[in-house]
């Protein structure tokens, strides 16, 4: 599997490093890490991603956006959306929507 199977859907993923800016997340069964921006992270202000997050730490995200650049798929993803309890999804109006459907709406 190259990507998530359900963009709706929360997902199980684990820090794979962390930056100033956010965090990638590494989902089981994906070959893509995807990125969560520190805007995403918490619905209260996130100043440094490293005091939220570790690398190993296991999170909750949704799929927010995807985007073709330079050939690659690049994941957009949310933790504020997602209770980092439970997995629920807290916003399940909140779809990605693609680059291709943006242009088309």
């Amino acid at each position: 599997m190259t990507q998530p199977k359900e963009d709706r859907e929360p997902l199980g993923g684990f820090v794979a490093s962390v930056t100033e800016y956010g965090a990638f997340i590494k989902i089981p069964g994906c070959r893509k890490q995807g990125l969560v921006h520190k805007t995403h992270m918490s619905s209260c202000r996130v100043d440094k991603p490293s005091e939220m997050v570790d690398v190993g730490d296991k999170v909750w995200v949704k799929v927010i956006g995807k985007e073709m650049k330079d050939d690659k798929l690049k994941l957009s993803l949310s933790m504020k959306v997602v209770n980092q309890g439970t997995g629920k999804d807290l916003d399940p109006n909140n779809v990605v929507r693609g680059e291709e459907e943006k242009t088309h709406v």
